[in-house]
């Protein structure tokens, strides 16, 4: 599991752990301008989704998810951006990129970050 600060301080993105035995991996990003996130599949054909999550303190809803729900097709056909309304800056928030069987699976091979919202 990978987390890496892109070259924006704007955005944030996490890998997933690897499916096995077929090498799939999802790849999430947030990007804290635009208030969004983003999910990809990547690598080998699972049968896995891949998904983003953030949630944040004092967040009513659930997690707000972007699900690539295409298979994995690499960078060109992810889940595309998901906007939503942001806390205020420097609000707690967790961010996770994960694996799920399905929609409503059990989500697996997560990686997660946690942070101040704003400064990653």
């Amino acid at each position: 599991m990978v987390a890496a600060p892109s070259a924006s301080a704007w955005t944030y993105s996490l890998s997933t752990g690897t499916s096995r035995p077929y090498g799939g991996w999802g790849e999430a990003t947030i990007d804290f301008g635009n208030s969004s996130i983003e999910a990809c599949d990547l690598g080998g054909k699972d049968g896995l989704r891949a998904v983003a999550m953030v949630s944040w303190t004092g967040m009513v809803d659930s997690p707000i998810e972007a699900q690539d729900t295409n298979g994995s097709n690499g960078y060109e056909r992810c889940s595309g951006d998901l906007t939503f309304w942001g806390p205020e800056t420097g609000t707690a928030y967790t961010f996770k990129a994960c694996l799920r069987d399905g929609a409503t699976g059990t989500p697996q091979l997560c990686s997660t970050h946690k942070g101040s919202w704003g400064y990653n």
